[in-house]
């Protein structure tokens, strides 16, 4: 059985992954991200297409990559792996992973970036199962096994007609998390430098304009996601009488803030409420033992930020203070149109 999970960065994801492995449910993190799996080579476990090393099939990928459908498809590409662009990137990304150590230094941390960005410019031709056809087969062979998995989608992974057709055809948990949160997280932290470091006594100055635009393309997202789902056009593939519910949204803030060891049960607590108890069993364990903790421990926004009083005031001029409490899903409630 396949389960989609429809998150954005820096949602709580990772941590809402783990909790999901620790319910007998394979999690296949972030399978389509360009980047294949260098983003977060340092991250939670959990599934991947592609090893630590930069475009190097795992052994989950290449069971994939073996299904006849899919290896009729990889020929040409196969070869464009082995050209000049794939050994281009890795070699940019194993420089700024040397220059990412060197974080005293200033010009040296600039560079690093530069480098990643330059790569992952490269990169995303090579994730061979971003391609629709391919992505859509992955998730049938995965839907077709005993076991349960659940496979994450993030924003821009997938072509907006392939990310909206598995939507369609795959019962899904949406999980999201308070945009103000969301969005200092991005600007505060970079998923690989400063992973698993505690960000609580590092504040940012955002801009209230950006922060406009990222929760238009955000709610975008996730709304888009939800119609996707509730479009009675394509039934759900899954959906029999044993099956769990089309969807459900599940709050980032609803289990957060409990302990560890207590996540777990909170998130199947939350899980058995919106009706897919029967599909991720109760944690047997207390909690993972790999858990990863906040990286921000500031409870409230405006003091993660230097001009929280800026942003207020920018927000109320355009009658936009509701951002500042809301979710991806509550931006129609709000009248905030989704584009400019």
């Amino acid at each position: 059985m396949l389960i989609l999970s429809v998150a954005a960065p820096r949602t709580g994801s990772s941590r809402f992954g783990q909790l999901l492995q620790s319910m007998q449910s394979e999690f296949v993190c972030e399978p389509f991200h360009p980047q294949a799996s260098i983003h977060c080579a340092e991250g939670p476990s959990g599934l991947r297409f592609y090893d630590k090393k930069p475009y190097i099939l795992s052994d989950f990928g290449r069971e994939m990559a073996a299904d006849p459908l899919i290896k009729g498809l990889l020929p040409s590409r196969v070869l464009r792996m082995q050209a000049a662009p794939r050994r281009s990137a890795s070699y940019l990304h194993q420089i700024s992973h040397r220059l990412k150590k060197k974080e005293s230094l200033r010009p040296a941390r600039l560079l690093s970036v530069l480098l990643e960005k330059a790569g992952a410019a490269i990169g995303p031709a090579y994730n061979l199962f971003r391609e629709p056809r391919i992505a859509r087969r992955v998730c049938e062979l995965l839907d077709a096994r005993e076991d349960t998995y659940t496979l994450e989608l993030f924003p821009n992974h997938l072509a907006p007609e392939c990310h909206d057709d598995l939507c369609r055809t795959y019962p899904f948990i949406l999980h999201q998390r308070a945009l103000i949160d969301s969005y200092i997280s991005l600007i505060k932290t970079d998923s690989r430098r400063w992973n698993r470091v505690n960000t609580t006594g590092y504040s940012v100055r955002i801009c209230p304009e950006s922060f406009v635009t990222y929760c238009r393309s955000i709610s975008d997202y996730y709304l888009r996601s939800l119609q996707a789902g509730s479009d009675p056009g394509k039934p759900c593939a899954a959906a029999t009488q044993a099956s769990p519910p089309r969807r459900c949204v599940i709050n980032y803030e609803d289990w957060c803030d409990h302990p560890n060891h207590e996540q777990g049960g909170r998130v199947h607590q939350l899980l058995e409420q919106k009706g897919f108890a029967h599909v991720y069993q109760k944690p047997e364990a207390a909690g993972s033992s790999d858990a990863l903790n906040r990286q921000d421990q500031a409870s409230d926004w405006s003091d993660k930020v230097t001009n929280a009083a800026e942003v207020i005031d920018a927000l109320e001029q355009r009658s936009l203070q509701g951002l500042l409490g809301a979710r991806p899903l509550d931006i129609p409630a709000l009248g905030v149109p989704l584009q400019p």
